[in-house]
């Protein structure tokens, strides 16, 4: 398969404030079976935080619009990122982190960070249709994640 070249044509940066440590978040965000209790942009998930990994996600759109890909996974840095990437022949290909970033020295606060970096010949046209609502799913899935992890560290504190 031919390699896109490494220049990002589109990218989307979100992020948000999680009253929790990196471990919590990480565990939420890495239980790919779970993600169907809780995440509003990514309905369905399986597969498993191993590099190589190929993940099976439902990505469902704020406008309806529902997607399933097949992304692999490239990196695992276990309570500071996660990265997936899926390609389209040689026309698109698109990278998804998620970082977890402490924001405070006692470790009980992280900013989790989402970004989208899409590039390949269709990435621009692909992005001025579908960027809004890829925008507004990561901040939903941003407010879940952070809802969820928050809710569960209220229950052993």
């Amino acid at each position: 398969m031919p390699e896109l070249g490494t220049r990002m044509a589109w990218a989307i940066h979100t992020e948000t404030t999680v009253e929790a440590d990196a471990a919590a978040v990480w565990r939420v965000l890495t239980d790919f079976s779970a993600y169907d209790e809780w995440n509003p942009t990514l309905v369905r998930a399986r597969g498993s935080a191993e590099i190589g990994e190929r993940l099976r996600l439902y990505h469902s759109l704020p406008t309806g619009l529902g997607v399933p890909f097949r992304p692999r996974v490239t990196v695992v840095e276990p309570e500071r990122e996660l990265r997936w990437r899926v390609t389209v022949g040689s026309v698109l290909a698109a990278e998804h982190v998620v970082s977890i970033v402490p924001t405070d020295g006692r470790g009980d606060r992280v900013r989790l960070v989402q970004r989208e970096e899409v590039e390949g010949p269709l990435a621009v046209p692909a992005m001025g249709l579908l960027g809004g609502a890829i925008r507004e799913g990561l901040e939903a899935m941003n407010d879940a994640l952070a809802t969820r992890v928050e809710a569960r560290t209220g229950d052993i504190d």
